[in-house]
């Protein structure tokens, strides 16, 4: 996603953590089960890559007080294009009742609280610029005090739906503020 690489961003006088994960080479696009989307599985890997550093504060003592914030430009479009042909082919029976809260653009941001058990302010930003427009609502979210921590992710789906429309890139980053 865009930004200017320029931009430097610091938080109370501490510095962002930063964590980069892609998606394994051993997993296939379109081979992840049909309620878990590579976009989701992406965001709790990174996440999980990110919290597992023992430098960090110890964001348990009070995870209501740890935000979450998702950029992605495509969100689960495999799911909802997947659901939407399915729909079209077969009706209401074709598709399983697991694809619908998935169609949600939300459910990645929530997936990744719940995996963490966080419950301060989780949201999925999407279009242009997102993951730097996640920056700027972390930072307001830490200015306005309703979180300590914000746990950004930006991450675009290895997904054949993606590369239908152009996206060649995918992968996922996290940042912790």
């Amino acid at each position: 996603s865009a930004g200017s690489p320029n931009v430097s961003w610091t938080v109370r006088g501490r510095s962002p953590v930063v964590a980069l994960c892609h998606r394994p080479s051993s997993v296939p696009i379109g081979s992840r089960p049909r309620w878990r989307n590579g976009l989701r599985s992406m965001a709790m890997a990174v996440s999980t890559q990110l919290l597992s550093d023992s430098a960090l504060p110890d964001l348990k003592r009070a995870p209501e007080r740890t935000a979450i914030v998702v950029g992605s430009n495509l969100c689960n479009v495999d799911t909802v294009s997947r659901v939407s042909r399915e729909l079209a082919e077969g009706g209401v029976g074709a598709t399983s009742p697991m694809d619908l809260p998935n169609a949600s653009p939300n459910v990645v941001a929530s997936s990744v609280a719940i995996l963490h058990r966080f419950s301060g302010p989780n949201l999925l930003v999407s279009g242009f610029a997102c993951v730097e427009r996640a920056m700027q609502i972390a930072r307001r979210l830490v200015a306005a005090r309703r979180a300590d921590h914000v746990l950004v992710i930006g991450v675009e789906p290895p997904t054949r739906e993606a590369v239908q429309i152009g996206s060649e890139r995918s992968g996922a980053l996290a940042v912790l503020i």
